[in-house]
């Protein structure tokens, strides 16, 4: 027999699982948005600068555009948004990859012969892993989306919710 703390410890980490790998997911779309976004943005503005050098437009056009140019590498070089999709989104897969091992351990959970020693140590063995993904997350992004992270929080219970038909309080 698990005990309920147990129980609810894996639980609750199932969800935290599951809401960390919906965020990461949606975190490195938006980063490649953000790149696709300043590569169109670098190529519009060395276009135009070569067609103001052709056309000999005013110098203070010719300025805007070499300052526009500047800001746009700049933001490319701190933001590296292609680098950090690429990574997020990798950290988002073995984000799910562990989901779908925390839901194998809550299935063996709800066998009736369980074994909490056996689910404890799995669930150990699992949290490392957690913490590793964990601290790939910390040297690799550093910023906080608090509105999607409680938008992929609502969509996890609704999911788990619907899925393992447990009520969640509003």
């Amino acid at each position: 027999m698990i005990s309920p703390h147990t129980r609810d410890d894996i639980w609750y980490t199932l969800l935290d699982v599951d809401r960390e790998a919906r965020y990461f997911n949606r975190i490195s779309v938006r980063y490649g948005k953000i790149g696709n976004a300043v590569r169109v943005a670098l190529f519009v503005v060395s276009a135009t600068g070569a067609f103001t050098l052709l056309n000999q437009w005013p110098w203070w056009i010719q300025l805007i555009i070499t300052i526009a140019l500047g800001v746009v590498l700049a933001v490319d070089f701190w933001l590296n948004p292609g680098k950090t999709s690429i990574v997020l989104h990798s950290i988002s897969v073995e984000y799910k990859r562990l989901e779908d091992e925390w839901r194998e351990l809550w299935n063996d959970v709800n066998q009736p012969d369980a074994s909490e020693d056996d689910i404890r140590e799995k669930s150990r063995h699992l949290k490392q892993k957690m913490s590793m993904i964990d601290a790939r997350v910390r040297d690799s992004y550093t910023g906080l989306d608090d509105k999607l992270n409680e938008k992929c929080a609502d969509e996890t219970y609704q999911v788990m919710a619907n899925e393992f038909n447990v009520e969640y309080p509003s």
